[in-house]
């Protein structure tokens, strides 16, 4: 199934939203040295360039699993940057959003999938597309997300 977005509605709904932060950051790779930890308070919209003009999106589908979009992710999509070659945006093809990769090959628009059984979508320069913002950040929700994904399957 092709990866489309579900709209939760405006960061500004969100930003005051308090989360801890921990520091320093930690090491993916191999364990580091062992050191000492500080937590501070962030919100959310101190992550976000452009709150007013910021959305939160679902993403449904896995024809963008290889960039690390899963079906039920959390995408935070920023309307007030403008798209270029390699974004990962939201676009209205034929009226319906669809998230993909954005990419000018041989002075065409294409919007790419990042899964090998999805084709490219061309970019009619007749039709054009309607971009509906970038995705900044997306949100993977792992172990014990089933009642957050339960309370927002009545948004969907």
């Amino acid at each position: 199934m092709p990866t489309r977005a579900h709209y939760l509605g405006s960061v500004e709904e969100y930003q005051n939203v308090l989360l801890t932060l921990v520091l320093p950051p930690v090491p993916c790779g191999a364990p580091g040295p062992p050191e000492s930890y500080r937590e501070r308070r962030v919100q959310i919209g101190d992550l976000i360039d452009h709150p007013y003009a910021s959305y939160l999106w679902i993403a449904s589908g896995d024809s963008m699993i290889g960039a690390g979009i899963h079906s039920g992710d959390f995408l935070l999509v920023d309307k007030a940057l403008l798209p270029i070659p390699n974004d990962i945006v939201i676009a209205a093809v034929n009226g319906e959003p669809t998230v993909k990769r954005l990419s000018f090959e041989d002075k065409k628009v294409l919007l790419l999938p990042e899964n090998p059984q999805f084709e490219p979508i061309p970019i009619d320069p007749e039709e054009g597309v309607k971009m509906l913002g970038v995705i900044t950040f997306t949100i993977h929700p792992l172990r014990g997300s089933n009642g957050v994904r339960r309370r927002l399957s009545g948004l969907q």
